[in-house]
């Protein structure tokens, strides 16, 4: 369905979508970025910038504010107004929730000065002072196109006299836009850098980053109404978005909050209100009984609590609820956000943060400072509940406090943007839902005591990827092995919350870590048995879509899986090999190789597999090949067959390599396997190109890596129809302005089967040869070979990092155990 049509049944509905009256705005409110301290005043007039947004994009408002903080000017004033829910405005046939704001902002700005306007889906890349200060030559404005105002430079006393309020409220988009295009010598050409669209970005050059193709933007705005995939440009996005996380840059804060909160603080501190109390009340007590607030309060030794809560709203002490009074609490500190007096900005550090049924009322600009005070003020735990039930809070002057309903997603992204700056503070953030209660918390396994369990899987590939993910976790894992027996498989598929599967008992872990496809579903039915609790740690490219918004899911590039904000995407599978294992490994590899010329060649050997063939014919090549090559260099042949290989392939191999290298042939159950040894020993590692584990092994090595791409099949029918939906579902056509259209029809269609993984791209192994060798490490088979020539320099491995906060376990960087980090490691099996 089009996204329009989308949006104007939501509007029309009135869906959740839709904003209460209570919550819209005569006005925007504004963001003001002074003269930095320390600089002086460069006497310059302030730098005025109206922003098109609406709440789904809290993100990229957040990101382009931070862009300009990047590179302005110190010595000058930057005013920056996010325009969203501004009330009287006809928007059900709007593309946007903000596309007729621009037309209001001569009257907005006074009607005096200059204005520019920007949609939300950009950054800055340049000081916007240089297109304030622009020589207008006497336009009314300036844009790279008469139609085309995403960017624009305002003379508002000019444009005024063709658009005013109520144009901008009830007029349509078109006709405004002509109106002022039509009047002679109002339009003026700007410079298209200041409106670099996605395939125009020219780094060094573009001004102003514009992402227009709305299932592209990075930052996934509209989940609902669209299966995003990756942006060309999209890394420029995320290293900003970076930047603002580890700043714990925030757009309002206590001492310059939000006008909606400003109007919070009004309506609940009139020192005449007496509140209506209903039933909340008794809600309250039983919320916090079932979420365990008293076994946290005791786990965290929480002897002083603050007391977070709007007075006029929820009158009386938190020890009022038998679920604090019996945690041993010994002293209660009261904390009003919205009260004016000095209390309200105290420090007073203590152990524990409570705020039930508070966080409700707060406008979304004003969570994240809010949140960053309660952590501030904790040693321990922060402990909140919020409701999505639409009821309101009415006040005895007449004043109604109005819930915000706010998905878990939302709420869990603030809790983690602020909470990986407290490592040590644990958190727990209860939603009350309409029917259930969700459960978000975090830090929790930052204090030693984790459980992580890794699902071993019958194809050690698999569980040697999971046993590498756990260990890049820094935490103390233990191996379980469950066996893929009927009565287990049918309790797991069949997703029953009763019965047994051996050898897994409660309590449950913390973080699940399972690869492949059994071990994926029984770590999913684990999460079920917990409640929601265990977060999932999933790899593989048949672990299924993400369920959860405490799944985390890795995966490899060339699967061509829809990308998700759960999802990280890897070059390679995460490997298992370690300097240690290689170091054990070294001397037998010597031994084996000792007095064979040099350099010493290890070749590498998969097999058949749904998308290519290892024939007999083909294995004799491959020989042949390889043994002309190391004679060219005058160097020595070992190799090493797999599973995978197959009988007659490993008797053809061996054929042709006869006397001239020595040859390992795979077999079930043995124990003297020298693949190990030879990644160790070898100076050149030559690879089958099918076979991602072992390039996974090669490249961990250091070593020069060549891949020897394999015959591929013709695909089957399952195949093929993948790779069908995957090339419909990439199709990109343009709409009339000669951008992409957003996603619709038939390609949104084919996106979603894919996003649910019904159906399942073929790996693009070819792509993951070019990324290989474009990233310097790897070689094609064929070009000379060098064992002097050295791999690029590792950078800093930060999967590990990235992944404990998506877990919502961020450690501090010097806290990772590195001695005994794998010594409490255990196995589990039947």
């Amino acid at each position: 369905m089009a996204f329009l049509t989308q949006r104007i049944i939501q509007s029309v509905l009135k869906l959740p979508a839709t904003i209460k009256a209570t919550q819209v705005r005569a006005e925007p409110d504004v963001v003001v970025l002074p003269v930095r301290a320390g600089v002086s005043p460069g006497g310059k007039p302030p730098v005025r910038i109206y922003l098109g947004t609406e709440n789904a994009q809290y993100k990229a408002e957040r990101v382009f504010i931070w862009s300009i903080e990047q590179v302005r000017d110190p010595a000058r004033v930057y005013e920056i107004y996010p325009m969203k829910h501004l009330c009287g405005f006809r928007s059900r046939f709007w593309l946007t929730g903000f596309t007729n704001y621009r037309f209001a902002i001569p009257h907005f700005a006074g009607k005096a000065g200059r204005a520019i306007y920007n949609d939300v889906d950009q950054i800055y890349l340049k000081d916007p002072a240089e297109l304030f200060d622009l020589d207008m030559n006497g336009h009314g404005y300036l844009a790279i196109d008469p139609g085309d105002t995403s960017v624009a430079l305002f003379d508002c006393e000019k444009m005024a006299q063709i658009w005013t309020l109520d144009d901008a409220k009830k007029g349509r988009k078109n006709s405004l836009q002509a109106r002022a295009s039509s009047t002679r010598g109002m339009w003026g050409k700007m410079a298209g850098s200041w409106n670099a669209r996605d395939r125009e970005y020219v780094p060094g050059q573009s001004g102003v980053l514009h992402y227009t193709a709305m299932h592209k933007q990075p930052w996934h705005p509209f989940p609902n109404l669209f299966v995003y995939q990756a942006n060309k440009v999209g890394d420029v996005w995320f290293g900003l978005e970076r930047g603002a996380n580890d700043a714990g840059f925030q757009v309002f804060s206590r001492e310059n909050p939000s006008q909606a909160f400003k109007d919070l603080c009004n309506a609940a501190q009139d020192p005449q209100i007496i509140s209506r109390r209903n039933d909340s009340e008794t809600t309250k007590t039983v919320l916090s009984n079932q979420t365990g607030l008293a076994q946290l309060l005791e786990a965290c030794s929480a002897r002083t609590v603050l007391d977070c809560r709007i007075s006029a709203a929820t009158p009386g002490s938190i020890l009022r609820f038998p679920a604090v009074a019996k945690a041993g609490i010994e002293q209660v500190v009261e904390f009003d956000p919205t009260a004016h007096s000095e209390q309200a900005a105290s420090s007073e550090c203590v152990d524990a943060v409570v705020c039930l049924e508070t966080l409700d009322f707060v406008p979304d600009d004003d969570i994240p400072w809010l949140l960053r005070q309660l952590f501030e003020r904790s040693k321990r735990l922060v402990y909140c509940e919020v409701s999505n039930k639409p009821a309101s809070q009415y006040l005895a002057n007449g004043a109604r406090l109005d819930r915000r309903n706010r998905p878990v997603e939302w709420w869990q992204y603030q809790f983690e943007l602020v909470a990986r700056h407290f490592p040590a503070v644990r958190w727990r953030l209860c939603i009350q839902n309409r029917q259930r209660v969700s459960i978000v918390e975090g830090n929790e396994c930052n204090n030693g005591d984790a459980v992580v369990w890794v699902i071993a899987n019958q194809k050690p590939g698999h569980t040697g990827q999971a046993t590498a993910l756990a260990e890049k976790l820094g935490w103390p894992y233990q191996v379980v092995r469950v066996p893929q027996i009927l009565k287990s498989l049918l309790l797991v598929m069949l997703r029953n919350n009763f019965g047994q599967v051996e050898p897994l008992r409660p309590p449950w872990p913390n973080v699940v870590v399972a690869c492949g496809w059994w071990p994926t579903r029984v770590a999913r039915w684990i999460k079920m048995r917990s409640g929601g609790h265990a977060r999932l740690l999933l790899a593989g490219r048949k672990c299924g879509p993400v369920k959860s918004p405490t799944d985390t899911l890795v995966s490899c590039k060339h699967f061509q899986l829809p990308i998700h904000e759960r999802r990280v995407e890897t070059l390679l599978p995460v490997h298992p090999i370690t300097e240690s294992r290689l170091d054990a490994a070294r001397q037998r590899g010597q031994q084996i190789m000792d007095g064979a010329n040099q350099p010493r060649v290890a070749l590498l050997v998969g097999g058949s597999s749904k998308q290519h063939a290892l024939t007999a014919a083909d294995a004799a090549a491959l020989g042949r090949r390889t043994l002309e090559q190391v004679r060219a260099v005058g160097g020595s042949l070992f190799a090493v067959t797999s599973r995978r290989t197959g009988n007659k392939a490993a008797a053809a191999l061996a054929e042709t390599l006869h006397e001239s290298a020595q040859l390992h042939v795979w077999s079930h159950g043995e124990a003297n396997n020298p693949y190990l040894s030879y990644l160790a020993a070898a100076d050149i590692l030559i690879v089958t190109g099918e076979s991602e584990s072992m390039l996974m092994d090669a490249i961990a090595t250091g070593k020069p890596v060549y891949i020897y791409p394999l015959r591929q099949r013709r695909y089957g029918p399952w195949l093929s129809l993948g790779a069908k939906l995957s090339e419909w579902s990439r199709r990109q056509p343009k709409n009339r302005r000669g951008t992409e259209r957003p996603q619709q029809g038939f390609e949104y269609l084919c996106s979603r089967i894919l996003k649910r993984e019904w159906i399942l791209p073929p790996r693009d192994l070819d792509g993951l040869h070019r990324g290989l060798v474009e990233s310097g490490l790897a070689r094609m088979f064929g070009q000379p070979f060098s064992s002097t020539e050295t791999p690029p320099p590792r950078t800093a491995d930060d999967l590990g990092r990235r992944l404990r906060v998506m877990l919502a376990q961020p450690q501090e960087e010097n806290g990772a155990r590195k001695d005994d980090r794998f010594s409490r490691n255990l196995s589990i099996e039947t």
